[in-house]
């Protein structure tokens, strides 16, 4: 019986190497205390860990509602995984282990799930590993990232890695669909036209700003909607702390999606140049890439969205009009 999770999972998920290796282990009693999940999504990756904590607890209950479930995730606007004082200050990492050392209430087991877990500090990494190191009984603690390699080693090595193939997903935004299509086109002249930005540089120039606003707005807009959507199956106990963390990081979650589409119409937009071994096309694929990187590096350190994306734009057309000119003189 597929849980409510399960919308937005897909049978080709659930069906996928990872997850029939977890629920084997589980069928067998042989899952580790400690398991890593990881992967591109992290709102696939938050139903998936719901639907396994469903099945360790035997229950089709909201998971978040279930009194042996204990979930932990970044808060206050740094968006930190904080370790707390002492066990009775709520949303850090000491309170969540004093609650997995109590015996379940309802379910033979207790289950902890810690939500972007990438986001402690030393001091939440060193008091989580204690806890790894000598786990609490009848307990699993689930750990969720996008970004596996900014635990620590220890923290990984004593965990069950999955990675999760949950993929870069596509909006089904005419907007955005369309935004996309000007992109590959306007990088297309760029790279297949040396007199583009010479002849005529106010065309090469203005859809860079044309993008910048467009993007914004089509951010903006999807995010409003997208929360509005995801706020309403939030329990009730959610602090408004805790709200105002879930809502950065779903913002982060949706804005790393676009960017990751506009890494691969920067790649199918040249596709044909670089098969045709076109001089300068490889170098500028490379270097728009690196650039689309730290600009979304910018962004985790609050950077604003349309000052990082107007900077990867005009770069690239740096870049695209210089592989013109190469292909040219070549």
């Amino acid at each position: 019986m597929l849980s409510a999770n399960d919308s937005i999972l897909g049978t080709e998920l659930l069906t996928s190497r990872p997850v029939r290796v977890v629920y084997k282990a589980i069928q067998d009693s042989r899952l580790g205390h400690a398991l890593l999940f990881y992967g591109e999504d992290l709102a696939v990756l938050d139903a998936l860990v719901k639907r396994i904590a469903q099945t360790l607890l035997e229950t089709q209950v909201d998971i978040l509602q279930h009194p042996d479930v204990f979930t932990l995730g970044p808060s206050g606007k740094s968006r930190q995984i904080r370790v707390g004082k002492d066990a009775n200050e709520p949303n850090t990492i000491r309170a969540l282990i004093h609650d997995v050392q109590m015996s379940p209430v309802q379910a033979p087991r207790k289950v902890a799930i810690i939500r972007e877990v990438d986001r402690m500090n030393k001091a939440s990494a060193n008091a989580l590993l204690k806890t790894l190191e000598e786990p609490p009984l009848n307990t699993n603690i689930l750990l969720i990232t996008t970004r596996p390699y900014d635990l620590l080693a220890t923290i990984r090595s004593r965990c069950m890695n999955f990675r999760i193939p949950t993929g870069r997903s596509t909006f089904d935004d005419a907007e955005w669909l369309r935004w996309l299509r000007d992109y590959e086109k306007w990088i297309q002249q760029l790279a297949t036209d040396p007199s583009f930005g010479k002849t005529s540089p106010a065309h090469a120039v203005l859809p860079v700003f044309g993008l910048t606003i467009r993007f914004s707005g089509i951010l903006d807009r999807l995010d409003e909607a997208s929360w509005a959507i995801e706020k309403e199956s939030l329990p009730q106990t959610i602090d408004e702390e805790q709200m105002e963390a879930m809502k950065a990081g779903h913002h982060k979650i949706l804005r790393q999606k676009m960017l990751a589409h506009i890494e691969k119409a920067t790649c199918d937009s040249t596709k044909e140049l670089l098969l045709a071994k076109t001089p300068g096309v490889s170098h500028a694929i490379s270097e728009a890439i690196q650039t689309l990187e730290l600009c979304a590096g910018l962004l985790e350190l609050n950077f604003k969205a349309d000052a990082a994306l107007e900077h990867f734009l005009l770069t690239s057309l740096r870049l695209w009009s210089r592989a013109a000119s190469s292909a040219t003189a070549s």
